[in-house]
């Protein structure tokens, strides 16, 4: 019998060669060498042989890696993006379980929006608590073989499932800007613990996740946002219609459909010209003006003839009309009018029925005091003589302030605005008697006189520009615009 070692170059031991029952007499030293040559060929070869067999599934890893991670980044839908990125991490490192926890802002709490296995609901807990905690905020991974010998380890989620932790491998999830927004962590690796090549696959599967995560957070919020603003437009009372550049309608909330008495199949996709003509042709002229002169109108107490189709009739109906030219901002927020004029927006506030009046006076006095005052239409429509003291404020600048703000802004702008100084009309007891675009009319003395009624209104008047002074200051301070 011949028997000796296969080496490689570097004296490493690889595998043996044994000859058996020479036919002819004894194994000879020649045969010893010869056979030790053998070896040595046979090493180079079959080293060259287990190379090429690991670059091979080297690759094969690597090409899967990159399918995968097409795969999971090619979800746009959050919820059903964190489902893929737990099961493909899981099977990926042959693991039990993976868990991918955000971190919560608002509450300084990591959650978990998705976790794997039988029970488990949402879990959250602070951000700096337990195996998770301790990556989110050092924003280093760690692999631990044995998690009960951990300190940092919190076992008291195993003692409410029942389940039994054994390794744990968790890296942070980091954004583009280099920013922890949450971590990923892998339980139970089948077979031992974790190695350090799982942890650079988790890793460089992790780094791809973050920028599909923030794409898909991304396209969550836009949705979210989306269904807010029809949602708000919705249930508005006024009438809102959305016309684009090429002066195509696009939107109409129910409101808008209702005043105008039309349906969604006779104004969406028309062109404004054709819908706002005849009678209606003064409109299309104010949508023109607007769109050239980037510059907001507002028409009080106009007249529109519509036809309603449930009695068949023509009717006129009063309305407050605003246009608003609705203009993109570019990124560093300023607006290029020229190239960057997406359309126009028009709110129509229906003010010809008693509903309306009797809901708009609600709003600002007593529901009682408003029926009463609604009952009692013979002094109303005939007039009353009294003593009141009118009270007129509006915004400096204020065009200049909508076309920073935008469409969207300027409401929301002019929502907290109304809000503070109505409420300083009323507690002196004055009543609000209409808005004109960003000026406040109130009258102090209606509908129920008093014999300072000329002091409340001055005292009105210094607390809105206090309580203006201190709004300005608190928008200051959140970098947003002020009036």
């Amino acid at each position: 019998m011949i028997c000796c070692p296969v080496k490689t170059v570097d004296g490493l031991t690889i595998g043996v060669i044994q000859v058996l029952n020479k036919k002819k007499g004894r194994f000879t030293k020649d045969n010893l060498f010869f056979t030790e040559s053998i070896a040595t060929q046979a090493a180079v070869s079959i080293q060259n042989a287990q190379n090429t067999e690991h670059f091979e599934k080297k690759r094969a890893k690597e090409m899967e890696f990159i399918s995968i991670v097409s795969d999971v980044t090619a979800e746009i839908d959050l919820g059903a993006l964190l489902q893929r990125v737990m099961e493909e991490a899981t099977r990926m490192l042959n693991a039990d379980r993976a868990t991918l926890f955000l971190n919560d802002e608002k509450t300084n709490e990591l959650f978990s929006r998705v976790a794997m296995g039988e029970g488990i609901g949402e879990i959250r807990l602070p951000n700096t608590a337990g195996i998770a905690g301790s990556v989110f905020t050092s924003g280093k991974s760690m692999n631990i073989p044995y998690a009960y010998a951990d300190l940092r380890f919190n076992p008291s989620f195993d003692k409410q499932t029942g389940y039994f932790t054994r390794s744990i491998l968790c890296v942070p999830v980091v954004n583009k800007e280099g920013k922890v927004i949450g971590c990923t962590q892998v339980l139970n690796k089948s077979g031992g613990k974790f190695t350090d090549e799982d942890e650079s696959r988790l890793k460089a599967f992790t780094q791809q996740v973050a920028i599909a995560l923030e794409n898909a957070k991304l396209f969550e919020d836009v949705s979210k946002s989306r269904k807010y603003n029809e949602s708000m437009l919705s249930s508005m009372s006024n009438g809102v219609i959305t016309i684009n550049s090429e002066e195509e309608i696009v939107t109409c909330n129910k409101s808008g459909l209702k005043i105008l008495r039309t349906k969604d199949s006779d104004i969406i996709k028309k062109q404004s010209k054709d819908f706002f003509s005849g009678n209606k042709k003064w409109i299309y002229e104010k949508i023109k003006s607007v769109g050239e002169s980037k510059e907001p109108e507002i028409i009080v107490d106009a007249e529109i003839e519509v036809f309603d189709y449930e009695t068949e009739k023509e009717e006129k109906i009063s309305v407050n009309l605003t246009i608003l030219p609705l203009i993109n901002e570019d990124s560093d927020g300023r607006t290029d009018q020229s190239d960057n004029f997406l359309g126009t927006l028009l709110m129509f506030e229906d003010i010809s029925s008693e509903k309306r009046m009797k809901s708009t006076m609600s709003r600002y006095m007593d529901p009682g005091i408003a029926d009463q005052l609604l009952e009692d239409g013979s002094d109303i429509m005939g007039g009353l003589e009294t003593t009141a003291t009118l009270l007129f404020s509006d915004l400096r600048s204020f065009t200049t302030i909508t076309e920073s703000l935008g469409a969207q802004g300027t409401v929301k702008l002019l929502n907290e605005y109304f809000e503070i100084m109505v409420e300083c009309i009323s507690e002196q007891g004055g009543m609000l008697d209409k808005f004109i675009g960003d000026a406040i009319m109130a009258a102090f003395g209606l509908p129920i006189s008093h014999e300072d009624d000329e002091d409340r209104g001055v005292k009105a008047g210094i607390n809105m520009i206090k309580r203006l002074w201190e709004w300005n200051e608190q928008r200051e301070k959140d970098g947003k615009a002020t009036c």
